[in-house]
């Protein structure tokens, strides 16, 4: 199977706010991260959550496959994202993510709709989404 490639052409994360923001959590479970759509203009606090905190949601959250799916969820928990900036916050190669996201959409884990040709996710509404409320105190 060919790894799907991500299709943005409009790049809202920047890399290096994202590197900044995991570098500074240190030991911290979690961190915010400052987010503004360039399409919407709409500004978020998007969750970010540690390797540690990944795992620890992975073991404790059946729906959750993988410690990447963990940060893709947490991420989720907060605002609705292109899996583009999904890539950029966590810090993981773009085919891993779409990978990522396209197995959590067919356990309908999580929905997604295209705008201006870019996919952009969110949680659906089901267990998975009440799990990581309870947990990332959303």
């Amino acid at each position: 199977m060919t790894a799907r490639k991500i299709s943005c052409s409009i790049r809202c994360l920047d890399k290096d706010t994202a590197e900044t923001a995991r570098t500074e959590m240190g030991e911290k479970a979690q961190t915010i991260v400052p987010y503004t759509c360039k399409i919407s203009g709409q500004r978020e606090e998007i969750v970010l959550i540690s390797d540690a905190a990944a795992v620890d949601l992975e073991k404790k959250i059946d729906q959750v496959f993988s410690p990447l799916e963990a940060k893709i969820g947490a991420a989720l928990s907060s605002a609705e994202l292109c899996e583009c900036d999904i890539a950029a916050l966590i810090g993981v190669e773009e085919t891993r993510v779409a990978a990522s996201l396209d197995r959590m959409e067919q356990a309908e884990l999580v929905q997604r709709r295209e705008l201006h040709g870019m996919n952009y996710f969110t949680l659906a509404d089901g267990t998975l989404k009440n799990a990581l409320a309870g947990r990332l105190g959303a």
